[in-house]
């Protein structure tokens, strides 16, 4: 029931257990701007081996977008080369939600 998109990361210990989960961005309506290096360095502070990455969309639109899709394969690539596995990227929508991961983008 957000009005605003929020974007969180999830952290996870080498056994996959949470090790902190922390709103990295909040936005507007329609979009919310992240920096990569704000998921990088919140991965690096929390000792992270895996992360999982989550949004909502406040407009109810499930499907990701072209930047959603974008986003996700961009901070695969950037978290893989300091040896952190992206687990999944989930849009929540309407009680709902839509798996990255579970669509084959990951």
């Amino acid at each position: 029931n957000e009005k605003i998109e929020k974007f969180y990361m999830f952290s996870l210990n080498a056994k996959k257990k949470l090790l902190k989960s922390t709103c990295v961005a909040k936005g507007s309506s329609s979009r919310v701007l992240i920096e990569p290096s704000s998921v990088v360095r919140e991965a690096l502070f929390c000792d992270a081996v895996s992360v999982i990455l989550a949004h909502n969309h406040p407009g109810g639109t499930l499907s990701p977008s072209e930047a959603d899709i974008d986003l996700t394969l961009n901070l695969k690539e950037i978290l893989a080369s300091i040896n952190i596995e992206l687990l999944d990227h989930i849009i929540v929508a309407n009680g709902q939600y839509y798996s990255l991961s579970e669509h084959k983008y990951l």
